[in-house]
């Protein structure tokens, strides 16, 4: 949800400054995609530690979890 957010921020300011209708300056541009990638970021350390999780509780019971959806 956080990175969904940060990319519609993103992309509307993008949006804007490219039409040249942007009241704000390069630097909110810049400040938009920086925190769209800290966001990606956050996401993908989120789904590694839930792998790891998933992976651990297979190992503890010695048995598959066919019914945990692991996210790549």
């Amino acid at each position: 949800t956080s990175r969904q957010a940060a990319e519609t921020e993103y992309e509307s300011e993008s949006r804007k400054y490219n039409s040249g209708y942007a009241t704000s300056s390069l630097f909110v541009l810049l400040e938009k995609q920086k925190n769209l990638t800290s966001a990606k970021a956050t996401e993908v350390q989120i789904r590694l530690e839930l792998n790891k999780a998933i992976a651990d509780f297979e190992r503890v019971t010695g048995k598959p979890s066919n019914d945990l959806q692991i996210l790549i």
